[in-house]
């Protein structure tokens, strides 16, 4: 099945980077989502300076501004999502993710009871495991051995294909209502 995507792009010295992905999940979506895309497009706009109200009208009608050294873009794409799964893609398993801490707070594979946390990385005995999940960055553990040896948040925009299907995994698979059922005491 497809699935279409408004991305806003932001290109600075050069450089494109996504700055925002909005999936469109259905009819009703679409009209939202085409608002708020349009929302923070003339927001991110208005930030720059030089730029006038005509430069921004005119840049919603083209779907694009640039003026040399910064840029911005918006743009639709399809995708093709995975019928039936709620793990559909890149963008989906991020939305997800952002759905699932939004609604159910931060977590951690411990809070979880997962057996392995996600890996990024393993080299010789040095380990890297994703093991604290916030809204918009997910905490990496450094491990050498057994011991920790460092600590960084990554967003979740960063991390690889693998990984955030592996977390939208755990979080499909978390019994929130044995969690808060728990007794604190």
């Amino acid at each position: 099945m497809k699935k279409e995507v408004i991305n806003i792009i932001i290109i600075e010295n050069n450089v494109p980077e996504v700055a925002f992905q909005l999936l469109v999940m259905d009819d009703a979506d679409r009209v939202k989502l085409a608002e708020e895309a349009e929302g923070i497009f003339e927001i991110e706009l208005g930030y720059q300076e030089g730029v006038t109200d005509e430069d921004i009208q005119e840049a919603l009608e083209n779907g694009y501004y640039n003026n040399g050294s910064w840029g911005i873009w918006l743009t639709w794409t399809t995708i093709n999502v995975k019928e039936g799964s709620s793990t559909i893609d890149r963008v989906g398993n991020i939305e997800y993710i952002k759905d699932f801490i939004n609604e159910y707070g931060e977590l951690s594979c411990a809070d979880m009871e997962v057996n392995n946390s996600p890996c990024i990385n393993v080299i010789g005995d040095t380990t890297i495991l994703l093991e604290h999940f916030g809204l918009e960055t997910a905490t990496a553990i450094t491990y050498v051995g057994s011991m920790v040896t460092d600590e960084v948040r990554i967003k979740y925009e960063d991390l690889a294909d693998e990984v955030l299907l592996e977390i939208s995994q755990l979080m499909e698979g978390f019994d929130f209502e044995q969690y808060y059922g728990k007794d604190d005491n």
